[in-house]
């Protein structure tokens, strides 16, 4: 059988560090949940529920004191730190001990609740919605990405430039380039065009448009590469021959020099 729901009442947690006597503050806790109790039970109006008549067994329920007396006394030093009053009141022969407590259910906050509830005092706080997503409307041109906008946000990486293979025929100005190109580094420019176009067949090379183009022309001329002719006066020789008359020729002007001195 399931037990029936608690009831509940606020106490405030100062109380564990008032200078209170302990059995006071005993007392001030159980007269709380004896007020409480009625207002639920009873279906006591909440301008009503800090009043009430305590019984011989409802005094010594709160204070532990059998006696009349004694029990007031109790409940009058709790007085001195709370607002409330306690007096004796006799009854066809019965005693009770009236409590008149004002400020009992407006800290209970019954002016927010219905008697008799069963609810907590305390409900846990609703889970917050879920943010919804930003929708971005598109744009006259077409969508727009939301990093892609005027103010923050990461740029968008530039694009490259796509690898294409040696244009045939080269262009009017990419001729034009290549044979300047030729020219100051006295070598003749269809002979280069034409090795050039021979490497390019035979690697596959590809580079990045005619700017890349350039920059492997200019390459091949200052490495000499195998494909690039040499002065029309002079014969073709391969990297390791022309490294080995480099050599002789720097060997041959230093000796000139030193014999000229």
């Amino acid at each position: 059988m399931a037990t029936p729901r608690k009831r509940y009442f606020r106490v405030g947690d100062s109380i564990l560090r008032e200078p209170w006597p302990r059995e006071v503050k005993l007392a001030c806790v159980l007269l709380q949940a004896h007020l409480n109790t009625r207002w639920r039970r009873d279906a006591i109006p909440h301008d009503e529920a800090g009043i009430c008549l305590l019984s011989k067994g409802a005094w010594t329920d709160i204070t532990g004191k059998s006696h009349a007396k004694s029990a007031q006394k109790l409940l009058e030093t709790l007085a001195t730190f709370v607002n409330l009053s306690a007096k004796i009141k006799t009854e066809n022969d019965l005693t009770y001990i009236r409590v008149d407590w004002p400020k009992f259910a407006e800290y209970q906050e019954f002016g927010s609740r219905s008697p008799g509830s069963d609810e907590p005092l305390f409900q846990p706080p609703p889970s917050p919605s879920p943010t919804p997503t930003p929708i971005h409307p598109p744009s006259e041109g077409g969508a727009k990405a939301p990093n892609q906008g005027d103010g923050g946000g990461e740029k968008p990486k530039p694009k490259r430039s796509k690898l294409c293979p040696l244009p045939d025929p080269i262009p009017p100005d990419m001729r034009a380039k290549i044979d300047l190109l030729c020219l100051d580094n006295d070598v003749p420019a269809d002979a280069f065009i034409q090795g050039l176009r021979d490497y390019a067949t035979r690697s596959g090379k590809r580079y990045a448009g005619e700017r890349g183009w350039l920059a492997a022309c200019r390459s091949a001329i200052r490495e000499k590469w195998s494909f690039v002719p040499g002065p029309p006066d002079q014969p073709k020789l391969n990297y390791a021959e022309r490294s080995v008359q480099e050599t002789k020729e720097a060997a041959r002007r230093v000796l000139a020099e030193a014999m000229g001195r």
